[in-house]
């Protein structure tokens, strides 16, 4: 199964490798199609790693009442930033092959591991982890699950069950002062 899933995955890598003229009149010779695919390519694969980066100081950032939750950087626009950029930078390759005749059949490729990505292995595993987490509840009410968008603001009342009030300080004994 993991090989046809790679076979599938890598086929617009493959159909470039295979079907690119190795003319010499041709070597070294780039379309404008090429150089989109490599530029959202890379627009991917610094997205990701952006990503990455970020989500790594974060969890090395040992700072007492941290946020469990990155909220900051490309992590304030999309849930999961890795994610959405390793999608990205199979479209990109799939652009390449579209430079080739009939390259475009490979679409399916980068649709198949943006699918898996996004609604089989990465993006759904990961939040059924933490759905029943108040901080991560508001942060799914805030930040788009995959493809990045504005950060939207919620109101006081919006906020999950059992998330502290802008209101409340963190010590539950004046907070059940200031009730009384």
């Amino acid at each position: 199964m993991q090989g046809l899933f790679s076979l599938i995955t890598n086929s617009a890598g493959l159909f470039i490798t295979i079907y690119a003229n190795p003319a010499p009149e041709y070597a070294n010779q780039l379309n404008w199609l090429d150089y989109v695919g490599l530029g959202v390519w890379l627009f991917g694969f610094i997205f990701e790693l952006v990503g990455d980066e970020q989500l790594k100081y974060h969890l090395a950032d040992k700072t007492p009442g941290k946020k469990k939750f990155i909220t900051w950087g490309l992590w304030r626009y999309t849930r999961h930033p890795n994610y959405f950029g390793e999608a990205v930078l199979w479209w990109g390759i799939w652009l390449i092959a579209c430079s080739i005749e009939l390259g475009w059949v490979t679409f399916y490729a980068p649709l198949f591991i943006g699918c898996l990505i996004r609604f089989v292995s990465g993006v759904p595993l990961l939040e059924e982890k933490y759905i029943k987490n108040p901080e991560f509840q508001r942060t799914m009410k805030t930040t788009n699950v995959f493809f990045p968008w504005f950060y939207r603001e919620i109101e006081e009342d919006e906020q999950p069950l059992n998330y502290p009030r802008v209101s409340e300080s963190a010590d539950p004994e004046t907070n059940q002062e200031q009730k009384e």
